[in-house]
């Protein structure tokens, strides 16, 4: 059996509101309409189409609120974020976007973890497993240098050295554990 849908205690007020007016199907009609003409700013314009008429003809469970310090995807912008900053009108976020209420959810715990690798990927000006030549990564429990990266064809190629240079040997973006230490950040590399 599938499973109800989450809504937040707004979008689950505004749908029993509409539903003393409107058959599910209207509801679900109204809702195709809007995003076809892109007249986007009724409170259930943030759920997807699939979720709304998963509401409509399963069932929904209202989500707990959320609070400063919780993390939120946010459907219009598709990012997450966390919150900082809460009022009658608005929500801000540690990226400094501010958005009305309805235009969120509360992140997995998946998108969240996706967000921080992102961000911390981001500080270095890269793309999240974007590997570079002299970087030292973990692979198996141990240390290597990037050698080169060959990304043709979107298959990325990584060939490292071992940390003590013994041996070199190719592996993918995926076999690779973590980045130990980018290359700009290496003092052995600093010729002074």
């Amino acid at each position: 059996m599938t499973e109800k849908v989450k809504l937040t205690p707004q979008q689950a007020k505004v749908l029993e509101k509409e539903r003393k007016s409107w058959t599910d199907d209207t509801i679900l009609q109204q809702h195709v309409e809007r995003w076809y003409l892109q007249q986007r700013n009724h409170v259930l314009d943030s759920l997807h189409f699939t979720t709304l008429a998963k509401a409509l003809y399963i069932g929904y469970e209202i989500e707990e609120p959320y609070k400063i310090g919780d993390w939120l995807y946010v459907y219009v912008h598709d990012f997450v974020a966390k919150v900082v900053e809460e009022d009658s009108e608005y929500t801000g976020f540690d990226n400094g976007r501010k958005l009305s209420a309805f235009q969120f959810r509360k992140a997995t715990a998946e998108e969240i973890a996706a967000e921080k690798e992102r961000r911390k990927w981001a500080l270095l000006g890269r793309k999240v497993g974007e590997y570079k030549g002299g970087d030292i990564v973990a692979i198996k429990d141990e240390l290597w240098v990037v050698t080169s990266v060959d990304q043709e064809a979107g298959f990325d190629e990584i060939w490292c050295q071992s940390f003590g240079g013994e041996i070199s040997e190719c592996y993918s973006a995926k076999d690779i554990q973590a980045l130990v230490c980018p290359f700009h950040n290496r003092f052995d590399l600093i010729n002074i």
